[in-house]
């Protein structure tokens, strides 16, 4: 494969590839069901006809963290993550994709796509992110991203997801905690912005068994990025979505499968070490 074709497909694929893989793989927990304040409980929160809870006062935000980290074996095991590595099969509307991502707290991600005839990587060390294609007609070719593009790279390799960075890491702000809708079913939504200010973001929460069924991240250009969690299972006392689906707007973009999940095992430095030997294209 040219460079050309190369860097044609990457940049059509490779921030959807990522974008479903990460969150899928990330490790996703539930949360209690909260009380709702009544319009005799304290706080600041305002209320609708049916007297529930629009805007979350502070009491209810600290109640909703408690009860979430808990719910996950408390702070301690939770802050006490380092590392994970998962493989499986990424579904495309053109291909299926086995895939093998590494991940090391703090700061180091590695996602592994392999292709019939070659594989590619995306690298994120710190400070430094690059993707790398090994095989084909070139035996290492790699692109040092920069700017914007490192940018939401780096975002979409953080090793929690969204909702648990807004808990246990204080990375944001919610907005709303009322029940909806969901599908014709009822379910508990937190609305949440996040440290990036182009995104809002609402997740939708299963009553029955507490499990995270969907989030819809609203862009500041008005378009939608939906996914969908299904087949929990759990690894190391921890539960994750083994099938998650992702669509921009309507549009189906990937399926991610997860066959093997493992968290806190050795990881060798070496999966996130610049190939210094590689071609590095402009």
């Amino acid at each position: 494969m040219e460079p050309t074709e190369f860097k044609a497909r990457l940049w059509m694929w490779g921030p959807f590839i990522l974008a479903g893989l990460l969150f899928a793989i990330t490790v996703f927990f539930v949360v209690s069901l909260l009380n709702k304040p009544t319009s005799s409980d304290s706080g600041d929160g305002k209320e609708d006809a049916s007297g529930q809870s629009i805007l979350a006062p502070a009491s209810s935000v600290d109640s909703l963290r408690r009860s979430y980290l808990a719910a996950n074996g408390g702070e301690a095991l939770l802050a006490g993550l380092r590392s994970t590595r998962t493989r499986g099969i990424l579904e495309t509307p053109a291909e299926r994709i086995p895939f093998l991502s590494v991940k090391r707290r703090p700061g180091q991600s590695l996602l592994r796509l392999k292709f019939p005839d070659y594989e590619q990587s995306f690298v994120i060390d710190g400070d430094v992110v690059w993707v790398q294609f090994t095989g084909g007609q070139r035996d290492s070719v790699v692109r040092l991203l920069e700017g914007d593009d490192a940018n939401r790279i780096r975002r979409l390799g953080t090793f929690f997801d969204p909702v648990m960075e807004l808990f246990l890491l204080n990375e944001g702000r919610i907005n709303e905690i009322e029940r909806g809708d969901f599908q014709d079913e009822t379910a508990i939504v937190v609305e949440f912005e996040r440290e990036d200010p182009n995104i809002r973001s609402k997740a939708y929460i299963d009553p029955d068994n507490l499990h995270l069924i969907s989030r819809v991240d609203t862009l500041s250009d008005g378009n939608e990025r939906r996914f969908f969690y299904s087949d929990y299972r759990e690894v190391d006392g921890v539960l994750m979505p083994f099938d998650v689906e992702s669509y921009s707007n309507e549009t189906f973009e990937n399926r991610v499968i997860v066959e093997k999940s493992e968290h806190n095992i050795g990881i060798y430095s070496d999966y996130f070490g610049f190939p210094e030997d590689a071609e590095v294209l402009e």
